[in-house]
């Protein structure tokens, strides 16, 4: 069986999932290929926020028309990799490059999707109610014409079945682990870590605050960019 996976390759948790995805299949035999795809969203949402706070740009002055680049990735997609290679399988890890399921196609398509797509960019203000209601529309048929769809997380995956689309289609892909003999001990007082990304409007600084602030235990801040001061995070250069 032959299984081709397409993924955002950006350095984050989608690039990470995608690569450990292939390794689970590959230790089971199937023969798997990754192909990435790389805008740089990640490197200008950390860019466009350093700007805002500079002065340099203001907010919801980046508008992106990403209909048109779902549709321009679909179109080369098709006319190179799915022309020269036959999968049996199709697993797609992102909204944008999913707009391929929309169509019939002679093999399995699973959507491993990140986020409920028009939801998280509903709150990025780069986009007016005419447009996301174009998106929504897509993210539906999308959903209808996938074989199987699963969310990185059953919290996204409960919200789309109860607000956006209720399909017989969905099922689990955790996310699992690496056991190992060497198990964690606690220190006392137990320290917390925050660990991610301090830069993308989806980032609720503000909430990290309030719990640094009202936690009894120290809660250590990693990430980048470098947060303002104003949250009062305890941050660690790394």
């Amino acid at each position: 069986m032959k299984i081709g996976i397409f993924y955002p390759d950006d350095s984050t948790a989608n690039t990470v999932r995608s690569i450990e995805v292939k390794r689970f299949l590959d230790s089971r035999g199937y023969a798997t290929q990754l192909f990435g795809f790389n805008n740089y969203s990640y490197i200008k949402y950390l860019w466009f926020g350093a700007a805002i706070k500079a002065g340099l740009a203001k907010p919801n002055i980046i508008k992106e028309d990403l209909i048109s680049r779902m549709q321009r990735w679909a179109n080369m997609i098709e006319r190179t990799i799915l022309k020269k290679n036959k999968f049996d399988v199709i697993i797609c890890e992102s909204f944008t490059l999913a707009y391929m399921f929309r169509k019939d196609m002679d093999c399995l398509k699973i959507f491993d999707c990140p986020t409920p797509p028009t939801s998280e960019l509903r709150y990025s203000n780069n986009y007016n109610k005419q447009y996301l209601t174009k998106l929504r529309e897509i993210e539906i048929k999308i959903y209808e014409k996938s074989d199987y769809i699963a969310f990185h997380w059953e919290s996204y995956r409960n919200y789309v079945k109860q607000h956006i689309y209720s399909g017989k289609n969905f099922f689990t892909l955790n996310w699992g682990c690496h056991p190992t003999t060497d198990k964690a001990h606690f220190s006392s007082p137990s320290r917390l870590i925050y660990l991610g990304n301090l830069g993308g409007y989806w980032i609720n600084k503000e909430l990290l605050s309030y719990l640094t602030k009202i936690s009894p235990n120290i809660i250590d801040v990693y990430g980048l960019p470098k947060p303002d001061i104003k949250y009062g995070l305890n941050y660690k250069e790394v």
